[in-house]
């Protein structure tokens, strides 16, 4: 179970500002101020207590990622946690019993990703579908800029790099399912450019 790390070979860098030199309009528009914040974490509640009710989401809000504020979704994370929690401190006691010593992490580590198996295939399958949306999101947004400009993308579909500008109504911008309600990003009178790669 030895782990290792690879690098791509394509190397992109691209130069940003620090935080630090944003000026306060820079700041304002990147920064969630307290209320922001306070009217996102209502919401957030909001939309558990209309999942653990049973209702289907809004349109322009989704229950991903809210599982756990409902009761249900709370004790069955609490569960998961306490399964693999177990599962380790057993596997230690064994060693110390056995060795009077922790002897082998590997054992450790093997018994807590057994505990934790299906979590990890429910991530997996739960980030492939967020691609996918994301990708079909990408592509509507894609066919708005080009039906825009009259300009046509030749790579297939498989990146794009285009501007989204103001001057399309917050209706027009595609929203996706996992979120990012429109309410969510400040107007401003600056243009906002958003880059796309899928």
């Amino acid at each position: 179970m030895a782990k290792h790390v690879t690098f791509n070979d394509i190397v992109q860098a691209r130069k940003t500002i620090s935080r630090q030199d944003y000026s306060e309009l820079e700041a304002h528009h990147s920064w969630l101020s307290p209320d922001e914040m306070e009217k996102m974490t209502e919401r957030c509640f909001q939309t558990a207590a209309r999942m653990e009710s049973g209702k289907e989401s809004k349109r322009e809000s989704t229950y991903r990622g809210l599982e756990c504020l409902s009761d249900k979704g709370k004790d069955k994370l609490d569960a998961v946690i306490n399964s693999c929690t177990d599962a380790v401190l057993d596997e230690q006691d064994r060693q110390f019993y056995l060795f009077e010593k922790i002897q082998d992490s590997e054992m450790i580590a093997l018994a807590s990703m057994d505990c934790s198996e299906e979590c990890s295939k429910k991530a997996l399958r739960r980030g492939q579908s967020d691609a996918r949306e994301a990708k079909r999101c990408y592509r509507r947004m894609r066919d708005m800029e080009t039906s825009r400009t009259g300009k046509h993308n030749n790579n297939n579909g498989s990146a794009s790099s285009f501007s989204v500008s103001d001057e399309h109504s917050a209706g027009a911008i595609p929203i996706l399912k996992t979120g990012n309600a429109k309410g969510d990003i400040r107007e401003s009178a600056l243009p906002q450019f958003q880059e796309v790669m899928c």
